[in-house]
């Protein structure tokens, strides 16, 4: 009796000092008590919960399990197992332990909220929404509960709800740095970027460790141009952890931004690897601007799929339609306004044969309404803001109305939710148009493209079955505007003397073998007083680029700066350029088509990779294949030679303007009867119609 109330008096004194934090003298009672009583349940049980905080999860899991073996129904010992199989991602072990502890104690608070979180881990997150909803209406919860469920909410795509869930946790337990960082990733995915950086900044105040605030304050201080702030927070970020997904890309990619390319080689190099080691060390659309490798594209591109996309099972859907309906196409989108996308596709959209085909819009967009989103909101159409409906709840919509043809406008850009159509939305799915790439989902069946996009030896590069346009994949709007200008060249800062290189693309597309490139071009035609006219809203992206001209010799007052304008203005002023310069590896895209509708020629360079093709496709399409180039030095010397010889410049402008009519590029009506054969083609082929 005695040895027992010693043993009794030593585990008090230690879970005293262990509620005080102090858990090195706990630990030194627990296993003075274990001397004494080497079967003494609660010493084994605590000790087994301070070496969890401590990280030692080998030796957790021993304690926890000697513990168990005395007492195996203990639902505070089970729920403790549990958390040791969660922090070594035995997900399915962990959910076993926590539904084990429920079934001993229902009302045991601590399990639930275990069970939810890792439902959440599990991806089965309308699972454990539902579970977290129904616990909160019968019973108060604690803050994590309520973080949980605004994750689940997150994950399912419903940010507005998610907010409101993260900001009753924070009500509860106001000192939440983990809420507080979640908070802050609702509010970015809703482009409230103060609000999301205050949240970030205060997660960051009460926990300066959390690498993933650092990253993601990154990313917002980004979406602000405030790059150098950006860097900065993404290298506090690196400090903290190296397993953030992505994050050297990320970082890369924002020094691209900003046209800093001090240590680009290097960080090329250590991205590239990371991929090839099977890590996530690159988002794949950033990739694309670095590396023309479609097959390590491909690489970086199932590594993302396989970490964040779970495909879930769905029935798949098989309906077969009487000849007599139409066929029901469904176009998914956050870019349903005055975008790059909306300016190419606007006049397919327009031009669809409504005696055919239904259109169908499905809007996941915050942006204010224009004039492009009067486009899609015809009263010929079925447009629906699907912003605040889960992936889930998306797909559902989709297959009760019995979309035909689901076409992914998005891929993995910005805002997608590729999620819909792991939930299957149609029993075709295809991706185009917004992403120049293999998505590797295997809920996308098809990618559209052309002969030109997908070079034939890398055509195992790409997961989905190929639909070939017989022209360029990219589609055009032959009734944009050319609206007259009263600014001149002076107003935009060029003299009248001055040749006119021009390359509207974003600064992230130019690599530092572009740019020097260019200027190769700007040295051989120094006697046509020529000046490149580049885009660059930073202020600190046109210091470095002036920096870099001076590098390479050149005169940084040869570099004119351009602002972002309205597509009618931006076409306006491309009139004062003779020449337009694409990039590599990510070719001009919408820039390129904007600048062959204004009648401004371009020279490309062909790579492998779709981004970096794309410029090759356009010029097929409007018949100047001779300003295709398959080396630097080939397209120096194409530069060089338009700028020079007035008579061969002036013949390929003459091709332009009097080929806007019958242009393939600009044959908008025709491009829309080929995209719907293909469609057509496709539902036959699935006994669909």
């Amino acid at each position: 009796m005695g040895h027992y109330l010693t043993v009794k008096k030593i585990v008090e004194t230690a879970y005293t000092l262990q509620l005080k934090g102090n858990l090195e003298r706990a630990k030194k009672y627990y296993l003075e008590a274990l001397k004494i009583h080497p079967k003494e349940f609660d010493a084994l049980h605590m000790l087994g919960v301070i070496e969890l905080e401590l990280g030692n999860i080998s030796i957790a899991k021993d304690l926890l399990n000697r513990a168990l073996d005395i007492y195996p129904n203990h639902p505070g010992a089970i729920n403790n197992a549990g958390l040791i199989a969660l922090d070594a991602k035995d997900l399915d072990s962990a959910i076993q332990y926590f539904q084990r502890a429920l079934d001993i104690d229902p009302n045991f608070t601590q399990a639930k909220c275990n069970f939810a979180l890792t439902l959440y881990r599990l991806r089965k997150f309308e699972k454990a929404k539902k579970f977290l909803e129904a616990q909160i209406k019968l019973y108060p919860m604690p803050a994590e509960a309520h973080n949980t469920l605004g994750l689940a909410l997150f994950a399912l795509n419903l940010p507005e709800k998610a907010i409101e869930a993260f900001t009753l946790s924070l009500q509860i337990k106001t000192e939440y740095p983990e809420a507080y960082y979640n908070l802050g990733n609702a509010y970015s995915a809703l482009k409230q970027t103060t609000e999301a950086l205050a949240c970030y900044e205060k997660a960051l105040q009460l926990n300066d460790r959390m690498a993933n605030a650092w990253f993601n304050r990154g990313n917002t201080l980004r979406e602000l141009l405030q790059y150098k702030s950006a860097i900065n927070s993404y290298e506090r970020a690196q400090i903290l952890s190296q397993n953030i997904p992505g994050l050297l890309g990320v970082k890369l990619h924002t020094q691209m931004y900003m046209c800093d390319w001090s240590d680009f080689d290097r960080e090329k190099l250590k991205l590239t690897r990371g991929i090839r080691d099977g890590n996530l060390t690159c988002p794949p659309l950033a990739l694309m601007s670095i590396v023309d490798d479609p097959d390590l594209h491909k690489m970086a591109t199932d590594t993302w799929v396989k970490t964040y996309l779970t495909p879930p099972e769905v029935a798949p859907i098989g309906r077969r339609l009487p000849e007599s309906e139409k066929v029901k196409i469904g176009y998914f989108s956050s870019d349903f306004h005055n975008h790059a996308t909306m300016y190419l596709i606007s006049g397919l959209l327009r031009n669809h044969d409504r005696e055919s085909f239904e259109i169908f819009f499905f809007s996941f967009d915050v942006s204010c309404p224009d004039e492009m989103r009067a486009l899609v909101s015809l009263p010929t159409s079925h447009y629906f803001d699907v912003n605040n409906v889960s992936d889930f709840g998306v797909a559902e919509l989709a297959r009760q109305i019995g979309i035909d043809v689901a076409i992914d406008l998005k891929g993995f850009t910005a805002d997608c939710r590729p999620n819909i159509f792991a939930f299957r939305a149609a029993p075709i799915q295809i991706s185009y148009l917004g992403y120049p790439g293999t998505m590797c989902c295997p809920f996308i069946d098809f990618i559209i493209a052309d002969a030109t996009v997908i070079n034939p030896d890398y055509r195992d590069s790409y997961t989905e079955k190929i639909l070939f346009m017989p022209n360029c994949y990219q589609p055009s709007d032959n009734r944009r505007q050319l609206i007259t200008t009263q600014l001149s060249k002076q107003d935009h800062g060029i003299a009248e003397n001055n040749f006119v290189f021009c390359s509207f693309n974003s600064p992230h597309k130019i690599t530092p073998e572009c740019f020097s490139k260019w200027m190769q071009v700007l040295h051989a035609t120094v006697d046509q007083n020529s000046v490149l006219w580049l885009l660059a809203d930073s202020e600190i992206t046109r210091v470095n680029l002036r920096k870099e001209a001076k590098k390479r010799k050149i005169d940084a007052h040869r570099l004119v700066f351009a602002a972002s304008l309205e597509q009618p203005e931006h076409l306006a002023r491309l009139k004062f350029a003779d020449l337009a310069l694409d990039t590599l590896p990510y070719n001009s895209h919408t820039s390129g088509s904007d600048a062959l509708w204004a009648g401004v020629p371009l020279v490309t360079e062909i790579g492998r990779s779709f981004a970096s093709r794309v410029g090759a496709s356009l010029l097929k399409a409007v018949r100047l294949d001779d300003l295709i180039c398959s080396s630097s030095a080939e397209f120096v010397t194409m530069a060089k030679r338009l700028a020079y010889d007035n008579a061969f410049l002036a013949q390929k402008r003459s091709i332009l303007k009097e080929g806007q009519a019958s242009l393939p590029l600009f044959a908008t009506e025709q491009y829309t009867r080929d995209f719907e054969n293909i469609l057509i083609g496709l539902c036959e082929c699935e006994g669909r119609h």
